[in-house]
């Protein structure tokens, strides 16, 4: 059996480039595309992507989303909002714009929260959502977690 090979893609978007991951698989079948949590980034899959392209042959997409890994950098805070940005305006541009229709979204922490309201708010017409620890409320130990993050050893990490 052959590896599944990853293929960079780069999109422009208003904030600047979004840096992608694709890896090609059957047409037949509904692609995954991977949504990180709110520390990371499309790299700290690993090798998730190749593994579930080789294991269910579908086409596997993950990105970066601005101001994480090789993506535009975004200077300015977030807003209280930006999850529901993300997802009702930012994904559903980077999935038209990387040709994915009819997606089963994965995400994890942030990505799943986004993934929940891009579906949920209509932006996103989804075949499928798995989601792994999405934010559905803001807890204090989480908002402490992210200040202490924040400050230890990302520089640039975006506000809060």
């Amino acid at each position: 059996m052959t590896t599944p090979v990853r293929h960079p893609r780069r999109l422009t978007l208003g904030r600047g480039v979004i840096d992608a991951h694709d890896i090609a698989g059957s047409p037949d079948r509904r692609p995954l595309v991977l949504l990180h949590e709110g520390l990371g980034s499309k790299d700290l899959w690993r090798d998730l992507d190749v593994d579930l392209a080789a294991a269910t042959g579908r086409r596997v997409v993950a990105f970066s989303r601005h101001g994480y890994g090789r993506s535009a950098v975004v200077p300015e805070p977030r807003e209280v909002d930006y999850l529901h940005r993300e997802g009702q305006d930012v994904l559903p541009a980077v999935l038209a714009g990387l040709g994915v229709a009819d997606p089963v979204l994965v995400g994890h922490s942030d990505g799943a929260s986004i993934a929940l309201i891009a579906v949920g708010s209509g932006a996103v017409a989804a075949a499928g959502v798995a989601v792994m620890a999405p934010h559905v409320i803001v807890e204090d130990v989480t908002v402490e977690g992210v200040v202490a993050a924040r400050g230890s050893h990302r520089p640039g990490l975006p506000g809060v």
